[in-house]
């Protein structure tokens, strides 16, 4: 779920959509041609324990960071018959990312007839950037136009999953049972900053201010659970359940001022959207020698419910069944 606009269309008026989709996951991300002076590092290690045979217990961790500073100043002249033009800017930039990973692991086949695993996966980011710039236009030594832009943006995420299985074989009432569950859980915030001044010296001179701060949080989890059981003859049936939400809020401020900030009331809306569902949903598969099929017949159940400012702006009853053959 994704409110889509940047910055710079919101503040001439441009509007804020809001749509449906996969959540960002966490970025792994060992270093890329970038100008300027860039620092990163990156480390991991891997650690597995046996007690006994069978029973095994692992440990991994990856994590990196980069640090960036990019400084850029660009002189231009323009010479006339009456007067001498000149622009100068200086555009600076700086940023930090920050990445951990963690997974655990237990795998237990121990036993002849039962087998059990669990898996852990735990994913953080951090990051934050900044940037500021300041154009000045001369007419000889008289500065004619003045403008200065800094922006300043935040996000911190988490993505986790659990998932463990549980194998019975040899039941005297079926022939095999296999019991696995999933927790998937997300979430992430961004905070975002723009302030803007442009002066205009002459006669009559103009200054104009504004500013604009968003800040967005997104939550998603998902619980599933399923059963494969054994009919005999290559034939299993496989009953499944999964439950979820999925959540975006947006809190806008946009005015004019800076010292003296003024609110416009109606470029500064707070927007959100949930989504909750559930699917139940039954299979019947069959594994031969030389192929495999399944058939299956699942239901969706859902409420997309969206809000300005409190008010509910929209409601949306999703039910629909999901027959699937493969």
């Amino acid at each position: 779920m994704d409110f889509n606009g940047g910055l710079r269309n919101a503040m001439t008026g441009g509007t804020v959509q809001i749509s449906l989709g996969d959540d960002e996951g966490i970025p792994i991300d060992f270093g890329n041609t970038i100008e300027g002076r860039l620092t990163s590092g990156a480390g991991g290690l891997n650690y597995s324990f046996e007690p006994v045979k069978n029973n095994r217990f692992n440990i991994s961790y990856m994590g990196n960071g980069s640090r960036k500073a990019e400084s850029r100043t660009v002189a231009s002249r323009q010479l006339t018959g009456d007067a001498a033009f000149r622009q100068e800017s200086l555009e600076q930039a700086k940023g930090d990312d920050l990445n951990h990973l963690l997974n655990l692991g237990w795998r237990n086949k121990s036993g002849s007839r039962r087998h059990f695993m669990l898996n852990a996966i735990l994913a953080v980011q951090h990051s934050h950037s900044g940037s500021e710039l300041n154009s000045k236009s001369f007419t000889g030594e008289t500065i004619t136009n003045l403008i200065e832009n800094t922006a300043v943006g935040n996000r911190r995420a988490v993505n986790s999953t659990l998932d463990g299985s549980w194998l019975q074989k040899g039941n005297d009432r079926w022939k095999m049972v296999k019991i696995s569950g999933q927790v998937r859980f997300s979430g992430n915030t961004r905070d975002s900053e723009w302030n803007n001044l442009s002066q205009t010296n002459g006669n009559p001179g103009m200054a104009t201010a504004g500013f604009l701060t968003d800040r967005n949080n997104g939550l998603r989890y998902e619980v599933s659970a399923t059963s494969l059981r054994s009919l005999g003859k290559g034939f299993y049936l496989a009953p499944e359940v999964t439950a979820g939400y999925a959540g975006k809020w947006l809190t806008r401020e946009q005015g004019t001022g800076l010292e003296l900030p003024v609110i416009t009331d109606s470029l500064s809306p707070g927007l959100s959207r949930s989504y909750p569902r559930v699917t139940p949903s039954i299979h019947l598969k069959k594994y031969g020698k030389k192929f495999q099929f399944s058939l299956g017949l699942g239901y969706l159940s859902g409420n997309q419910t969206s809000k300005t400012n409190g008010a509910v702006t929209g409601s949306l009853r999703i039910y629909k069944p999901l027959p699937q053959a493969r």
